[in-house]
């Protein structure tokens, strides 16, 4: 099967914006927008696990979750530390960073795309909104312990030790957490992974 982008945007979820102040920005979405509200986790680490142009990362950042329609907004303001985050801003200012897919296989995924080149072709708006659809419901569905963990160590990329000391928990109880919500995620969307692959 050859994957291009226009065969990706089913798993397209999420546009992240590199803003200044976090606190602004969130009010500027709610606003202008129409965004209901922001989830908003504070000084995440990004140290153990991650790296910055082939180093290990010591950076810190506030993010913020929240919903336009169907599309998952996450709001990046960089609080210390080299980053991707901080090298965007100081390039380019504030703005849109990056869009986000959940494929379900990566590597495979990558490889299709060199293959076919840049891969340009789209889906309807309906159908990107569909599939976004889904992602948002089935995550928003998990228990919230485990959508919260999901969220810290799937979406922003936080290690297991940074997500316990944010939760006040035990590391274990948040590799727990992850593995039933991953479970529950993957049989929620499970059913429309098969239909979309048929």
């Amino acid at each position: 099967m050859s994957e291009t982008l226009g065969d990706l945007a089913p798993y397209f979820f999420q546009t992240g914006y590199v803003v200044r102040e976090v606190d602004v920005a969130e009010e500027w979405f709610q606003r202008v927008m129409g965004v209901p509200s922001f989830f908003r986790m504070e000084n995440v680490a990004f140290g153990e696990g991650c790296s910055y142009r082939g180093r290990p990362a010591d950076a810190v950042a506030h993010l913020s979750i929240g919903y336009l329609g169907e599309t998952q907004i996450e709001l990046i303001e960089s609080v210390r530390g080299p980053s991707i985050y901080t090298e965007f801003l100081e390039r380019k200012g504030p703005g849109l960073h990056h869009l986000a897919f959940a494929v379900p296989d990566f590597g495979a995924s990558v490889a299709a795309l060199r293959e076919a080149g840049r891969g340009a072709s789209r889906l309807s708006k309906a159908k990107r909104r569909a599939a976004a659809k889904r992602v948002r419901d089935a995550i928003e569905s998990l228990p919230e312990a485990h959508r919260v963990v999901l969220i810290l160590r799937d979406i922003e990329g936080v290690d297991t030790a940074e997500t316990a000391k944010l939760l006040s928990v035990k590391p274990n109880l948040v590799k727990v957490r992850l593995h039933r919500a991953r479970q529950a995620l993957r049989n929620l969307l499970e059913p429309h992974l098969r239909e979309s692959l048929s």
